[in-house]
């Protein structure tokens, strides 16, 4: 599962649009080093989100331009490259403590239209619909036993907003928090046969 807390992308709204769960899946390898104590690894999930737009409609009757505001929900592809430190425990087991950074992209096949009459699809948007990550690596901390292993790891997202200040390119506006269960379909190369 996946917890985002995104603040809306609509200039003119302040609350969260995006503060719930949603279910994420995907594929992960480690790269160079599998099953030892460090490994490189990488990883492509898929999920969902929602957020609030906001798009031009025209000018209004007293002059000034008149914006119309939208909810829409999307697919989000995340993809992740990272470092996993993975000390051994009894009993075939290992903690793992990571550090990575994401990637996220919008597929434009399901780019969000919106609930109302007018038609919104500006490529400049799409890239904007959702958060940017932080400078600042995601974190991963969990448990393996053999095949399994469960992970807890967080993203911090930058503020939206015509001018951020320097700290929100480190410590941002949002963020989400994923709790996910892997099984290893290969066999442990260190394992005696």
């Amino acid at each position: 599962m996946r917890y985002n807390r995104l603040p809306s992308q609509a200039a003119d709204v302040a609350d969260c649009t995006d503060c719930g769960l949603h279910p994420f899946g995907g594929l992960y390898v480690e790269l160079l080093q599998p099953s030892r104590t460090t490994a490189f690894y990488g990883e492509l999930s898929l999920s969902s989100f929602r957020n609030r737009g906001v798009y031009g409609i025209g000018p209004g009757p007293n002059g000034t331009y008149l914006n119309q505001t939208f909810d829409y929900r999307a697919l989000l592809v995340t993809a992740r490259l990272g470092v996993r430190y993975l000390p051994p425990l009894p009993h075939d087991q290992q903690l793992v403590v990571g550090l990575g950074m994401e990637l996220n992209i919008i597929p434009d096949f399901d780019f969000p239209e919106p609930s109302y009459p007018y038609y919104y699809r500006q490529p400049e948007s799409v890239g904007e619909s959702f958060a940017t990550p932080t400078l600042l690596p995601n974190l991963t901390l969990g448990w393996r036993r053999q095949r399994l292993t469960l992970l807890l790891d967080g993203q911090l997202y930058r503020k939206s907003g015509p001018l951020p200040e320097f700290s929100d390119i480190f410590f941002g506006g949002g963020y989400a928090a994923r709790l996910g269960l892997s099984y290893r379909l290969g066999r442990n190369p260190d394992q005696n046969r």
